[in-house]
């Protein structure tokens, strides 16, 4: 058995450099057995190692040994070999959380975990459509019950068994009970097309966040004026009762203000052949209001709105038409010989950039074109 998985809680170890090959400044070698655990896919990013405090490199190659990749090292050096602990700690604490978790779900909803991680963010997977929050807390009471109970952890080749629980695949070094979990959390619930994903923390990464969530506690009872967690609920809900009253407010505002414009907008309208004509040069103006305004006029009928957006050098066009104008907007755009002008669109609404410059010119175009087309159009009719 490797040492890694032998003796899972050594963080050191006294190595001899052995040969090494030199290529493009580094030097390489192999360790046939040691105290880093190497990654594995979906499971583990492997340990962080280090020669006498410096960083190494490593990959594994198909035996199963670590080739080491290092700027400078002597072959037959004795040096020391250490690994990050916190890290390879919290991976032994995800590993059994992912086997105690998934014993949970088992004997409390009788559902089947589909998948699991814990390389990049730890989940598992369960084939439901959803869980109530009381059926989660007694999931997370259940597995925190197991960490409490402290139970021996045997282990096997590529499995461990716990009292009470069937065996189960483990990945890499393996902790002796599950009271070294300390803590377990269920951090968050997502519906995802597969089923419903269970994020999930325990050890160092459960207390933190348990810690962030006792910090927002302790600031929103203090901002809120409230002592226990019912009051705070209370509050926020009332709180998000005024907000909603707001919005509404500001919705009604907005609308009356969008109905204003528009018909300020539509009081320049100026008629040629039956077809109305919005042509403005407009400044310092909000582009959420001007899209909602120029769809609202858009509705209307036999109508061609044309802006300039003049903004330092630069300026935008915006043509925009009603449905019953019978105009090819971007054909029209297509056709400008401009090798300054970069635009976009539809038939419907086009936009461009154009030197400042050139705005008035490309609005002038665009009015000319539209109208000739029209006239051409009424004529052949």
């Amino acid at each position: 058995m490797a040492l890694y998985l032998s003796d899972p809680y050594r963080k050191t170890m006294e190595i001899t450099i052995p040969d090494t090959v030199k290529s493009k400044g580094y030097h390489y070698f192999l360790l046939e057995d040691s105290i880093v655990a190497p990654p594995v896919e979906h499971y583990t990013k492997g340990d962080a190692a280090f020669i006498d405090n410096q960083p190494v490199d490593y990959t594994v190659i198909e035996d199963g040994h670590l080739q080491c990749k290092v700027e400078n090292i002597e072959s037959g050096a004795k040096k020391e070999l250490t690994i990050d602990w916190p890290r390879r700690l919290q991976h032994m604490q995800d590993n059994i959380a992912r086997i105690l978790l998934t014993a949970a779900v088992d004997k409390l909803l009788h559902v089947d975990v589909l998948d699991a991680s814990t390389e990049e963010e730890c989940y598992i997977l369960v084939d439901t459509e959803d869980i109530g929050f009381v059926s989660l807390e007694k999931i997370e009471n259940f597995v925190n019950h197991l960490i409490e109970s402290n139970l021996p952890i045997q282990e096997h080749a590529d499995s461990v068994e716990i009292a009470g629980i069937d065996e189960s695949k483990s990945v890499g070094p393996v902790l002796k009970q599950t009271g070294e979990l300390a803590l377990f959390a269920i951090k968050k619930v997502e519906k995802i097309e597969q089923g419903l994903k269970l994020s999930f923390a325990a050890g160092r990464a459960a207390l933190d966040d348990y810690r962030n969530h006792r910090y927002l506690t302790k600031n929103l009872s203090m901002y809120l004026q409230a002592s226990t967690t019912k009051d705070i609920w209370r509050a926020v809900k009332k709180l998000q009762g005024k907000i909603d009253g707001q919005k509404k407010t500001i919705d009604e505002l907005e609308a009356k203000l969008g109905l204003e414009q528009v018909q300020e907008f539509m009081s320049r309208r100026r008629t040629i052949q039956g077809v109305g004509y919005i042509y403005l040069t407009l400044e310092n103006i909000n582009f959420k209001n001007f899209k909602n305004l120029t769809q609202a006029i858009q509705k209307k009928a036999k109508t061609v709105q044309i802006y300039g957006i003049p903004n330092g050098n630069e300026a935008q066009i915006h043509v925009i038409r009603s449905a019953d104008v019978n105009v090819d907007l971007k054909k029209i755009l297509d056709s400008l010989d401009d090798e300054h002008l970069d635009g976009t669109g539809n038939l419907y609404r086009v936009q461009a950039n154009v030197p400042r410059g050139n705005m008035t010119r490309v609005m002038e175009t665009f009015l000319f074109k539209i109208q000739r087309e029209l006239a051409d159009e009424k004529k052949n009719d």
